[in-house]
């Protein structure tokens, strides 16, 4: 796995743990968060006694755009953990939201 795989990877799991765990305010983001989920097979959950939550701008809404516009092959192909070409645009678009400020 190359640099820029590692680090998209890593980014993107630091999203999804923000999406999952958190939520997004945004409309964009709570799309994000269920395809997300629906993707890769997992359950999602707001916790009740959290007050924190993660605006859906900037990065986050970026992310979020990349994620909504992704098939689910290419999302569980990007995390996967051996990326191919099926992801290669959707590991693109993520990379260029982590690196665009």
């Amino acid at each position: 796995m190359n640099f820029k795989i590692a680090f998209v990877a890593s980014a993107m799991m630091a999203f999804a743990g923000v999406f999952t765990m958190v939520g997004c305010g945004g409309d964009d983001c709570t799309k994000a968060t269920d395809h997300l989920a629906e993707c890769l097979n997992v359950t999602t959950t707001a916790t009740a006694t959290s007050t924190t939550s993660v605006a859906c701008e900037g990065t986050t809404l970026c992310s979020a755009q990349c994620i909504n516009a992704a098939d689910c092959a290419a999302i569980k192909d990007a995390f996967s953990g051996m990326a191919t070409s099926a992801s290669k645009s959707f590991l693109d678009c993520t990379t260029k939201c982590a690196t665009a400020q």
